[in-house]
């Protein structure tokens, strides 16, 4: 008898030593199996899921999930009918891989789109003044541009230089005024004023101004963002207005 031969009748004698508690399990599966859409749908769904970005973390999800059951069955049904002694270890540690896995990336997906949310908002946060015939009475309105909803929030206007008429100057001052609102839903706007504090009562004749946006999403409470705005204040005509500027420009622009 050939050693092919004498391997496939070993192999045959082991499978007919399966319990039938096993042949249970097997039969289940293959039931299940049968009931299984075609593979390609399977593909249709994994690129589906490739596709949808961080956008559609939901469904994403989902998909994966479907994907890892899917595997799962597929490898039990094969696994157990296997003669090895390694199969229990397989059946059991290869599933808790997969299901590890997906877990793994549904929480790297939901940690991108936790990011996305705090980019779009620093970068689509805006912030305009407009002029007046008294700088101490300027007006700063937030516009909240991303998409989603600010939490507690409040500007701080940071007088680098500020002159004076009388020849009073102020350097270094931190003045802030935190809005009533503590929610600002995405799209709307807010006004308020910080400079209204200011010890000084003179008419402001120049001032170099850093405005802090102190916020918090709305979805995430714990994380505190500030975004700066720099803007100098000048005398035009009889109105003081003031213009933006580079947050990181060396050197003062009121002299």
């Amino acid at each position: 008898m050939s050693l092919k031969r004498r391997n496939k009748q070993a192999a045959r004698r082991k499978a007919e030593e399966i319990s039938p508690a096993i042949r249970e399990v097997i039969s289940a599966l293959s039931r299940v199996q049968k009931k299984l859409p075609h593979p390609v749908v399977g593909i249709v769904i994994a690129t589906l899921v490739a596709i949808t970005g961080r956008g559609e973390l939901q469904l994403r999800s989902y998909g994966l999930l479907m994907i890892a059951m899917w595997l799962s069955i597929d490898l039990w049904v094969w696994i157990l009918a296997q003669p090895t002694r390694w199969k229990w270890i397989v059946a059991g540690s290869a599933p808790s891989i997969m299901l590890i896995s997906v877990m793994w990336i549904m929480y790297s997906g939901l940690q991108g789109r936790l990011e996305d949310q705090q980019d779009d908002v620093y970068q689509h946060l805006e912030l305009h003044v407009r002029p007046s015939s008294n700088a101490q009475n300027v007006m700063f309105t937030m516009k909240n541009g991303g998409t989603t909803d600010l939490g507690p929030h409040g500007i701080a206007c940071n007088l680098s230089i500020a002159r004076f008429e009388n020849s009073v100057t102020l350097e270094d001052m931190l003045l802030e005024r935190t809005p009533e609102s503590d929610r600002l839903v995405a799209g709307d706007a807010e006004s308020s004023s910080c400079l209204s504090v200011s010890p000084v009562k003179f008419p402001m004749v120049c001032a170099d101004m850093t405005v802090h946006v102190q916020y918090v999403l709305a979805t995430q409470p714990e994380t505190k963002r500030d975004r700066l705005f720099r803007f100098f204040g000048h005398k035009d005509g009889a109105e003081f207005v003031w213009d933006q500027q580079p947050v990181n420009t060396a050197g003062r622009f009121c002299r």
